[in-house]
């Protein structure tokens, strides 16, 4: 039996009736955005606060920021830890579900908790206290 290509190429799907297609083509779709617009547009408003303006002094490039700032960027990092899961050689990788699903199971009796993958079998826990990160 010799191949034909055309009916191997040709669509097993059927073409949608014309009501459909004229319905569809009605609709008003707003014009697409570029990448950069939807990112200026997601990240840029009124309400955010203006970022601090870079001062080079000498050769070192230094972000000023206020005490107030740098006091709730510390008290947001008190109750995070960063792991990493470490398998012996042959064993499974284990995706983030599962390795969230496992430590649900092991940590029963505290509060709730966030994981976030870091890449490479790091991970980053988010407590919502500091005695639950330090049962952990």
């Amino acid at each position: 039996m010799d191949f034909d290509s055309q009916s191997e190429l040709a669509s097993t799907v059927k073409p949608p009736s014309p009501s459909t297609v004229v319905a569809l083509s009605n609709n008003s779709n707003p014009p697409k955005k570029s990448f950069a617009q939807a990112l200026a547009a997601t990240t840029v408003t009124d309400t955010s606060t203006p970022l601090p303006t870079p001062i080079i002094r000498g050769k070192t490039l230094c972000i000023p920021i206020s005490d107030e700032t740098y006091a709730q960027g510390i008290e947001a990092c008190k109750r995070n830890l960063r792991g990493r899961l470490i398998l012996n050689k042959g064993d499974k990788p284990y995706g983030s579900r599962e390795v969230q699903t496992k430590l649900q199971q092991l940590w029963t009796n505290i509060g709730p908790w966030k994981m976030t993958p870091l890449g490479k079998g790091y991970f980053e826990f988010y407590f919502s206290s500091h005695d639950d990160l330090r049962t952990v």
